[in-house]
């Protein structure tokens, strides 16, 4: 009996034995996890300064002065360029709106030879009273086509043509509106007295200006004495 007491002992002991290892060691171990602010920061820093080391010796021999006098150099440069290109367009742009204004007094010019003299001929022609009125009245109902002659349209801009398919002549237009409106053609044969004037412009209205070449010296001057002898001015 005695001997059986002792074996259970024996046992007992062997095994409180372990547990008490076990705790110890779960001690240590909770005290291993546990880490101190001072043990953190102790850490971070050790990284940084690791860091720092690798940056620095990586670009010890650049010459940071220097790099921003460059960057700063390069900066300025582009702004320069950028600048010189602004002006470089706003020249271009200058010359293209100068171009452009050339061209439209030019074709400004180029109607007013074309379609108001064409229409001033035609209504001196069939007795307008006032042919330069009857002019500034119906020249919306006409335009200039590419190839520079004179087209009549309606009001939607699109060319007219007559019965046979034809387009409509400048003249067939200022019939239609003297036979529309005819108080804007004289009573009768203009009366006398009037001096060589009248002579000389009935001597000049059956010259049609939307025939002449207004390239030509000549025909520029003969559409200027057709104009003056109209008491227009050009």
């Amino acid at each position: 009996m005695d001997a059986e007491n002792t074996a259970v002992k024996e046992t007992v002991q062997t095994v409180a034995q372990p547990e008490g290892e076990k705790q110890a060691d779960t001690q240590v171990s909770e005290k291993q996890d546990t880490l101190s602010q001072d043990d953190v920061n102790r850490i971070v820093s050790e990284r940084v300064a690791r860091e720092r080391s690798k940056f620095e010796k990586k670009y010890s021999n650049v010459d940071l002065d220097l790099y921003h006098q460059l960057v700063e150099e390069k900066d300025t440069q582009r702004q320069k360029e950028l600048e010189k290109r602004g002006e470089f367009e706003k020249v271009l742009k200058e010359q293209a709106d100068k171009f452009n204004g050339k061209i439209q007094q030019y074709e400004s010019e180029l109607t007013s030879i074309k379609v108001d003299g064409s229409v001033l001929s035609e209504a001196t022609a069939q007795k307008a009273v006032n042919p330069q009125q009857v002019t500034q009245l119906i020249k919306s109902n006409l335009k200039l086509n590419e190839a520079g002659g004179v087209d009549v349209v309606d009001n939607n801009g699109q060319v007219r043509y007559n019965d046979k398919g034809e387009p409509i002549g400048v003249s067939q237009l200022v019939n239609e509106f003297l036979t529309a409106n005819p108080h804007f053609v004289q009573a009768g044969p203009s009366g006398t007295g009037t001096g060589q004037g009248i002579g000389k412009q009935d001597a000049l209205v059956d010259n049609d200006v939307s025939k002449l070449n207004m390239e030509n010296p000549e025909h520029r001057a003969r559409y200027k004495q057709i104009m003056a002898s109209k008491g227009i001015r050009v």
